[in-house]
């Protein structure tokens, strides 16, 4: 390195070090009183990185910023996540006032990507009070119009957006571990194929939960508390199809708690009304679906009731008949 590059190197407060061979980096140069915008020193400690595998590490304290460069390999970690909402500890990453771009976005490709993702932080969008007039995602992964393997993101909370996790056109194996989905529009939504949930999740306070066209993909332990819909298609030509929803729980979502299409398996979920009333527990809008294993649907102390009903068979949705569904061994 050149006596010019590192000094350039120090006056921006960049620290490369390495572990077990993965380059790593920390962006010292940020405001983390979150009134200076800090996307650019972000960004720029990511390019020192390279294109290869790396990690930028951000501090403990509050930083403001958009645009944060996705691509392969690269990770962001955080100091982990404390006192979020009143912003007194750990690393709170909030979207900038006046936005004009999602927190962090994919780069543009068309090949196949693998690998990076967002760890131990509390990411903050500001747009809770008119979730319907949200523009703005945390991740934006639209991006990438090839395969997505093998990106994560894991212990986070995610607050205030219009879609938590906006996915790319074919998410082959997005990994979403230990995430907290709370106050946005969509907390994920997926428009093709299945990332996949390798731990507990919470959607809480959102429009949907999950909203999306998923296939073969399987939801154990995720929790939906307090949403208009827990998880549901985009549209009508956007379904659920060929999923396993193990022991989750549908707690208290105004509208709808599950909507699947065809060849799902739904076993030992709860299904609770919100105290004012639901409309469906489980909706069914096409064939081959397997309820049983001790599904449960139960009011919670004096709440209300399902007011369509704890299974619906929605023939209209789709406008056909709805055959080949077993119920069974459920309370």
């Amino acid at each position: 390195a050149t006596l010019a590059g590192s000094l350039a190197a120090a006056v921006l407060g960049y620290d490369p070090f390495e572990v077990e061979g993965i380059s790593q980096i920390r962006a010292k140069d940020v405001d983390i009183t979150g009134v200076a915008d800090s996307s650019d020193a972000i960004n720029e400690a990511a390019d020192r990185l390279g294109s290869g595998m790396g990690i930028v590490r951000l501090p403990p304290g509050v930083i403001s910023a958009q645009g944060l460069i996705q691509r392969p390999g690269l990770s962001y970690v955080g100091s982990g996540i404390g006192q979020w909402l009143s912003e007194t500890s750990g690393t709170v990453l909030k979207l900038k006032s006046s936005p004009t771009d999602h927190l962090f976005k994919w780069q543009t490709t068309a090949v196949d990507q693998y690998g990076g993702g967002v760890f131990n932080m509390a990411l903050k969008g500001g747009q809770q009070a008119n979730l319907a007039g949200a523009a703005y995602d945390c991740f934006d992964l639209s991006g990438n119009s090839a395969q997505q393997h093998k990106a994560t993101y894991q212990n986070l909370v995610i607050y205030g957006f219009r879609r938590g996790i906006s996915g790319p056109n074919d998410d082959r194996s997005i990994l979403i571990g230990g995430v907290n989905f709370w106050n946005c529009f969509d907390g994920i939504y997926s428009p093709d194929n299945h990332p996949q949930f390798n731990g507990w999740n919470d959607y809480r306070n959102c429009t949907n939960g999950i909203r999306g066209r998923l296939y073969d993909m399987t939801l154990v332990g995720q929790h939906f508390v307090a949403n208009t819909n827990g998880v549901v298609p985009i549209d009508s030509t956007h379904l659920i199809d060929q999923c396993k929803f193990v022991a989750c729980a549908f707690f208290q979502n105004t509208n709808e708690g599950l909507r699947i299409n065809s060849g799902c398996q739904v076993t030992a979920c709860l299904f609770t009304p919100a105290a004012a009333n639901s409309v469906a527990g489980l909706v069914i809008v096409g064939p081959d679906n397997e309820i049983s294993g001790s599904n449960r649907w139960k009011q919670e102390g004096a709440s209300g009731v399902f007011t369509d009903g704890c299974v619906v068979f929605d023939c209209d949705y789709l406008t056909q008949a709805i055959q080949s569904n077993g119920v069974k061994c459920n309370s």
